[in-house]
């Protein structure tokens, strides 16, 4: 009797024993749960910053490229008079023009200029000025002074300065054809010999 009672003080005893470590074991396991999700909670700024970073990455990235598509100098033909030992003809002069597009009214100034190669002369007339240009439609309305009307020239010259106006602005996407004005007015014909009244292509 005095024996089993031993044994059953014991194995109290023991699981006595038990129990306490078990709570001892547990308070760490619980503190753990709550720190564990503090470490996420800790590393989310740190991805925020990182996110944040590779947005700001991206938007330095992307400037350049803005920079990198800013259009440079255009470079358009200009069609001015080739005069040879037989004949008249076309004769064609590359110009570079400041982007990022070049109008109607810049091409024509650019023939009242006159070339740049010695080896070609003016289709305009140096005492022709320019009054307007528009768009309108596909159709540029290019209106000139009266002096342009007064020109004395055969056929073949007379078709080269027609050509020449109506070759340099049809380059324009914009421009389909060209109708030629004499101060504001639609004419026949500038010297006898091309028609004129109606738009040119």
């Amino acid at each position: 009797m005095k024996k089993r009672w031993m044994q059953m003080l014991l194995i109290s005893l023991l699981l006595f024993s038990l129990a306490i470590g078990g709570c001892m074991e547990a308070a760490p396991d619980e503190n753990g749960r709550e720190e564990a999700p503090e470490a996420p909670q800790e590393g989310l700024p740190a991805d925020d910053e990182k996110a944040n970073g590779e947005d700001e990455a991206v938007d330095e990235e992307k400037a350049p490229e803005k920079n990198g598509e800013e259009v440079g100098p255009l470079e358009l033909d200009l069609y001015f008079m080739e005069i040879t030992e037989t004949s008249f003809e076309l004769g064609v002069e590359t110009r570079e023009f400041p982007g990022p597009q070049v109008s109607a009214n810049q091409l024509v100034e650019a023939l009242l200029e006159g070339p740049h190669s010695a080896e070609l002369s003016r289709a305009l007339p140096e005492d022709v000025s320019l009054r307007d240009v528009t768009v309108e439609e596909g159709i540029a309305y290019v209106d000139f002074s009266r002096e342009l009307a007064e020109v004395s020239l055969g056929h073949e010259a007379e078709a080269v300065l027609v050509n020449s106006i109506v070759w340099t602005l049809t380059q324009l996407e914009e421009v389909d054809a060209v109708q030629i004005l004499i101060a504001g007015e639609i004419v026949e014909t500038l010297a006898g010999h091309v028609l004129i009244d109606e738009p040119l292509h």
